[in-house]
Protein backbone atom coordinates (compact mmCIF):
# COMPACT_ATOMS: atom_id res chain seq x y z
CA UNK A 1 0.00 0.00 0.00
CA UNK A 2 3.27 2.53 1.18
CA UNK A 3 4.25 1.69 -2.48
CA UNK A 4 1.16 2.60 -4.34
CA UNK A 5 0.63 5.95 -2.58
CA UNK A 6 4.57 6.67 -2.95
CA UNK A 7 4.17 5.84 -6.27
CA UNK A 8 1.22 7.58 -6.91
CA UNK A 9 2.87 11.16 -5.43
CA UNK A 10 5.55 10.73 -7.21
CA UNK A 11 3.78 10.72 -10.17
CA UNK A 12 1.53 13.54 -8.75
CA UNK A 13 5.10 15.63 -8.21
CA UNK A 14 6.36 14.91 -12.20
CA UNK A 15 3.43 15.98 -13.72
CA UNK A 16 2.84 19.16 -11.85
CA UNK A 17 6.70 19.73 -11.95
CA UNK A 18 6.49 19.48 -15.85
CA UNK A 19 3.98 21.74 -16.17
CA UNK A 20 4.10 23.84 -19.51
CA UNK A 21 2.72 27.65 -19.13
CA UNK A 22 0.25 29.20 -20.85
CA UNK A 23 1.18 32.63 -19.83
CA UNK A 24 4.45 34.23 -20.11
CA UNK A 25 6.22 37.58 -19.80
CA UNK A 26 9.57 37.85 -21.63
CA UNK A 27 12.36 40.43 -21.02
CA UNK A 28 14.35 40.05 -24.49
CA UNK A 29 17.88 42.55 -23.92
CA UNK A 30 19.21 40.68 -27.09
CA UNK A 31 17.53 41.03 -30.47
CA UNK A 32 17.34 37.77 -32.15
CA UNK A 33 17.34 35.42 -28.95
CA UNK A 34 13.82 35.44 -28.40
CA UNK A 35 13.38 31.73 -29.15
CA UNK A 36 15.90 30.51 -26.57
CA UNK A 37 14.25 32.62 -23.82
CA UNK A 38 11.40 30.58 -23.87
CA UNK A 39 11.88 26.50 -23.18
CA UNK A 40 10.44 24.16 -26.26
CA UNK A 41 7.94 22.94 -24.02
CA UNK A 42 6.56 26.59 -23.29
CA UNK A 43 6.91 26.93 -26.88
CA UNK A 44 3.95 24.95 -27.62
CA UNK A 45 1.45 25.32 -24.85
CA UNK A 46 1.79 29.39 -24.20
CA UNK A 47 -1.22 30.81 -25.30
CA UNK A 48 -0.76 34.44 -23.78
CA UNK A 49 2.80 36.17 -24.25
CA UNK A 50 4.01 39.72 -23.53
CA UNK A 51 7.37 40.45 -24.36
CA UNK A 52 9.45 43.57 -23.69
CA UNK A 53 12.90 44.93 -24.71
CA UNK A 54 14.35 44.46 -27.89
CA UNK A 55 13.45 42.34 -30.61
CA UNK A 56 13.87 41.79 -34.84
CA UNK A 57 12.96 40.20 -37.98
CA UNK A 58 14.07 36.79 -36.72
CA UNK A 59 12.16 37.41 -33.32
CA UNK A 60 8.87 38.12 -35.25
CA UNK A 61 9.51 35.29 -37.13
CA UNK A 62 9.49 32.71 -34.19
CA UNK A 63 6.56 34.71 -32.77
CA UNK A 64 4.73 33.98 -36.20
CA UNK A 65 5.90 30.52 -35.77
CA UNK A 66 3.74 30.52 -31.98
CA UNK A 67 0.84 31.88 -33.71
CA UNK A 68 0.85 30.14 -36.81
CA UNK A 69 2.08 26.17 -35.92
CA UNK A 70 2.12 26.26 -31.76
CA UNK A 71 -0.70 27.24 -29.42
CA UNK A 72 -0.49 31.43 -29.19
CA UNK A 73 -3.63 32.57 -29.99
CA UNK A 74 -4.73 34.55 -27.18
CA UNK A 75 -2.78 37.90 -26.54
CA UNK A 76 0.27 39.56 -27.72
CA UNK A 77 1.60 42.30 -26.11
CA UNK A 78 4.29 43.90 -27.78
CA UNK A 79 3.12 47.41 -26.16
CA UNK A 80 7.19 47.94 -24.41
CA UNK A 81 9.43 46.42 -27.20
CA UNK A 82 11.54 48.12 -29.42
CA UNK A 83 11.86 46.64 -32.91
CA UNK A 84 15.39 46.68 -34.15
CA UNK A 85 15.31 47.56 -38.31
CA UNK A 86 12.20 48.59 -40.39
CA UNK A 87 10.61 44.97 -39.80
CA UNK A 88 7.21 44.89 -38.15
CA UNK A 89 5.58 44.48 -41.98
CA UNK A 90 3.05 41.33 -42.20
CA UNK A 91 4.97 39.34 -44.78
CA UNK A 92 8.02 39.34 -42.01
CA UNK A 93 5.84 37.56 -39.64
CA UNK A 94 6.33 34.15 -41.53
CA UNK A 95 3.01 33.39 -41.81
CA UNK A 96 1.59 31.47 -44.77
CA UNK A 97 -1.51 30.14 -43.78
CA UNK A 98 -4.18 31.75 -42.13
CA UNK A 99 -4.02 32.14 -38.30
CA UNK A 100 -5.73 33.62 -35.51
CA UNK A 101 -5.04 35.77 -32.93
CA UNK A 102 -7.26 36.93 -30.27
CA UNK A 103 -5.58 40.33 -29.24
CA UNK A 104 -2.38 42.04 -29.98
CA UNK A 105 -1.16 45.01 -28.62
CA UNK A 106 0.80 46.88 -31.14
CA UNK A 107 4.66 48.39 -29.52
CA UNK A 108 4.45 52.08 -28.49
CA UNK A 109 7.18 52.85 -30.19
CA UNK A 110 6.07 52.19 -33.66
CA UNK A 111 5.33 55.54 -35.55
CA UNK A 112 4.01 55.50 -38.82
CA UNK A 113 2.54 52.04 -39.13
CA UNK A 114 1.48 52.36 -42.96
CA UNK A 115 4.91 52.79 -44.02
CA UNK A 116 5.94 49.67 -41.87
CA UNK A 117 3.44 47.58 -43.92
CA UNK A 118 4.28 48.66 -47.04
CA UNK A 119 3.88 46.03 -50.08
CA UNK A 120 0.13 45.33 -51.35
CA UNK A 121 1.52 42.59 -53.65
CA UNK A 122 2.07 40.54 -50.66
CA UNK A 123 -0.78 38.56 -48.93
CA UNK A 124 -1.33 38.46 -45.06
CA UNK A 125 -2.74 35.32 -43.16
CA UNK A 126 -3.38 37.01 -40.13
CA UNK A 127 -6.68 37.33 -38.54
CA UNK A 128 -6.77 39.76 -35.12
CA UNK A 129 -9.94 39.92 -33.17
CA UNK A 130 -9.08 42.59 -31.20
CA UNK A 131 -6.19 45.74 -31.80
CA UNK A 132 -4.81 47.73 -29.68
CA UNK A 133 -3.61 50.56 -31.96
CA UNK A 134 -0.65 52.00 -29.25
CA UNK A 135 1.41 53.60 -31.79
CA UNK A 136 2.42 57.36 -32.26
CA UNK A 137 0.39 57.47 -35.33
CA UNK A 138 -1.71 60.87 -35.70
CA UNK A 139 -4.23 59.39 -38.11
CA UNK A 140 -5.48 55.98 -39.25
CA UNK A 141 -7.88 54.27 -42.03
CA UNK A 142 -8.34 51.28 -43.11
CA UNK A 143 -5.20 51.45 -45.50
CA UNK A 144 -3.36 51.42 -42.77
CA UNK A 145 -4.18 48.01 -41.88
CA UNK A 146 -5.59 45.89 -44.97
CA UNK A 147 -3.80 48.02 -48.04
CA UNK A 148 -0.25 47.40 -46.40
CA UNK A 149 -1.14 43.72 -45.94
CA UNK A 150 -0.91 43.84 -42.23
CA UNK A 151 -3.78 41.64 -41.34
CA UNK A 152 -6.02 39.48 -43.65
CA UNK A 153 -9.21 41.53 -42.90
CA UNK A 154 -10.12 44.35 -40.27
CA UNK A 155 -9.56 43.71 -36.83
CA UNK A 156 -14.05 43.56 -34.83
CA UNK A 157 -12.95 45.77 -32.21
CA UNK A 158 -10.17 48.62 -32.38
CA UNK A 159 -8.99 50.37 -29.07
CA UNK A 160 -7.14 53.55 -30.49
CA UNK A 161 -4.48 55.57 -28.21
CA UNK A 162 -4.34 58.88 -27.49
CA UNK A 163 -1.72 59.74 -30.12
CA UNK A 164 -4.05 59.27 -32.84
CA UNK A 165 -5.96 62.60 -32.77
CA UNK A 166 -8.09 61.79 -36.01
CA UNK A 167 -9.75 59.87 -38.28
CA UNK A 168 -10.23 60.64 -41.85
CA UNK A 169 -13.54 61.13 -43.95
CA UNK A 170 -15.14 57.89 -44.86
CA UNK A 171 -11.88 56.23 -43.07
CA UNK A 172 -13.24 52.82 -43.01
CA UNK A 173 -16.68 53.11 -44.89
CA UNK A 174 -15.87 50.80 -47.37
CA UNK A 175 -14.33 47.97 -45.34
CA UNK A 176 -16.79 45.80 -43.46
CA UNK A 177 -15.98 43.65 -39.96
CA UNK A 178 -15.38 46.40 -37.70
CA UNK A 179 -18.09 46.61 -34.76
CA UNK A 180 -16.33 48.40 -32.07
CA UNK A 181 -13.72 51.35 -31.87
CA UNK A 182 -13.09 53.06 -28.47
CA UNK A 183 -11.32 56.58 -29.63
CA UNK A 184 -9.23 58.40 -26.98
CA UNK A 185 -10.34 61.20 -25.25
CA UNK A 186 -8.10 63.37 -27.04
CA UNK A 187 -9.53 62.43 -30.45
CA UNK A 188 -9.93 66.16 -32.23
CA UNK A 189 -11.59 64.74 -35.46
CA UNK A 190 -14.05 61.90 -36.74
CA UNK A 191 -14.70 62.53 -40.86
CA UNK A 192 -18.24 62.03 -42.18
CA UNK A 193 -19.02 58.48 -42.68
CA UNK A 194 -15.62 57.31 -40.76
CA UNK A 195 -17.22 54.18 -40.18
CA UNK A 196 -19.94 52.12 -41.26
CA UNK A 197 -21.29 50.57 -38.42
CA UNK A 198 -18.80 50.87 -35.91
CA UNK A 199 -19.85 52.10 -32.20
CA UNK A 200 -17.72 54.42 -31.15
CA UNK A 201 -17.02 55.60 -27.61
Amino acid sequence: MKRIILSAMMLCFCLFANAQATDLVIDCQTPGWLSSMIKYGDQQTVRNLKVTGYINETDLKFIGSLIQNQALNEVLDLSDVNIIGDYFKGSYWGISESSYLRTLHLPHTLKEVECCFPGEDRVSYLEIDTLFFNCNQKHIDAKTFVGGQFVQNLPRNIFVSDKTDSIPNLAFLEKGGIEYVQLSSRTKYIGNNAFPIAQCR
